[in-house]
């Protein structure tokens, strides 16, 4: 009615499709006008049609704009919103004799987990005094979309899980499962040096913010 509605969207479908499925643009765009056509006779309120309806859409970046513009949204509708974040006190780290990278991901593979493990190998090997914490899945448990499009071989898999068993028993290596938020920000984030995540594909990267 005459009641405005405003729409926080993303980009997360494109993503997906494009980056971990390897859709091209023309099937991309076949696909996302099926869906539309399909929607619209069986009323189902998807994102596509919403986009439509809505009095404003924001999103987090102007790449996740234009994403949305290619794929029907209304240029004269979405707009960029940069998200906020609180800005955490500073650490004073100079007492610490240790050196610690920090990496934290719920895909351990899409994040980049197997490349951090296989850098910090190399690093520890010439730095006795560097640690590398892990929040993150087990890295032994694939995530089921893996399954079906992985980004590691499963001879890198096993040669960087060894490696990662070698680093933990030497206590070089800590791992932990996936945090609360107030626990990352008062606790993992202000025992790390440095943050590290060479993701493979990211929409936005909310923990690299």
């Amino acid at each position: 009615g005459d009641t405005p509605l405003v729409m926080s969207e993303g980009s997360s479908s494109a993503v997906y499709l494009h980056d971990y499925l390897n859709w091209d643009e023309r099937a991309l765009g076949r696909g996302y006008a099926r869906a539309r056509w399909l929607y619209e006779r069986l009323r189902i309120h998807d994102r596509l049609l919403n986009l439509r309806r809505v009095s404003r859409a924001y999103v987090f970046s102007r790449w996740a704009r234009d994403i949305n513009i290619r794929w029907g949204a209304d240029p004269a509708k979405i707009d960029v919103v940069y998200p906020g974040f609180p800005t955490p006190a500073p650490v004073d780290r100079r007492s610490r004799t240790s050196f610690t990278f920090l990496f934290v991901g719920t895909d351990f593979e899409r994040k980049g987990g197997f490349e951090v493990v296989e850098a910090f190998d190399a690093v520890a090997a010439r730095y006795p005094d560097a640690r590398l914490v892990l929040v993150s899945p087990d890295p032994r448990e694939r995530n089921p979309d893996r399954v079906i499009h992985s980004w590691v071989s499963a001879a890198k898999r096993e040669r960087t899980l060894g490696r990662l068993d070698a680093l933990e028993r030497r206590g070089v290596v800590e791992r932990h499962p996936l945090q609360e938020r107030h626990l990352l920000y008062n606790r993992i984030y202000p025992m790390a040096d440095v943050f590290v995540m060479p993701s493979r594909a990211e929409g936005f990267g909310f923990t690299n913010i």
